[in-house]
């Protein structure tokens, strides 16, 4: 719809075959996250990425969901969140996979390549929210001698805490909690709030 008239924006159609629950949009694309099999009659189960303009499906965005762990077996994505320059799509969700790859719970797409990110929530959850407890400290303090603009701290605690998860070696989950308190912060992260810290200290005392 249009934001200054309210009025729906002729010329954009995307029909979903079952309820939507988020949205993320950038200047360029809609990301639409929900309990649909298909949106404008093409498959995308989940998760789905439509033109701006048009509403028309992104064909090269192709990271449906799988495996329902929500109540009932429920396949949704939550919450979807983009960072600020939109380079990456956090997807919150009740799936075991993306795109046929194990991404319990929480998964990273890269926007420009439109290709799932090596970084894992399944990682020991310790391990994550340690490791972003420190980098917020660190960032915290690099703001404070001004090495660091605060608006850009977010974004770099991120690309960071993306680089280290890349490196490490797979293990398996054992701590369902911790993973939905490493969840919540790194979207509060990702949204410049100080909830990052909050969260992962509460699912390492869990």
């Amino acid at each position: 719809i249009s934001p200054t008239t309210g009025a729906p924006v002729a010329g954009f159609t995307a029909n979903a075959g079952s309820q939507a629950d988020s949205l993320a949009v950038s200047n360029t694309t809609v990301y639409v996250g929900g309990r649909f099999s298909a949106i404008n009659g093409q498959t995308r189960v989940g998760l789905a990425a439509v033109s701006a303009t048009t509403g028309a499906v992104d064909t090269g965005f192709d990271n449906q969901l799988s495996g329902g762990i929500g109540t009932n077996g429920t396949l949704t994505a939550q919450q979807l969140k983009l960072t600020h320059d939109s380079s990456k799509l956090i997807v919150v969700h009740t799936a075991r996979q993306i795109d046929g790859q194990d991404r319990y719970g929480v998964g990273i797409i890269d926007t420009a390549s439109k290709a799932l990110l090596p970084w894992r929530v399944d990682l020991p959850p310790r391990w994550i929210c340690h490791a972003v407890y420190g980098l917020l400290v660190a960032g915290r303090e690099a703001a404070r001698l001004g090495d660091v603009a605060s608006r850009d701290l977010a974004d770099l605690v991120l690309a960071r805490q993306l680089q280290q998860v890349a490196e490490v070696a797979e293990v398996d989950a054992r701590d369902d909690r911790a993973h939905g308190a490493a969840q919540a912060g790194l979207v509060e992260m990702v949204e410049g709030g100080d909830g990052a810290a909050a969260g992962c200290q509460h699912g390492v005392n869990q």
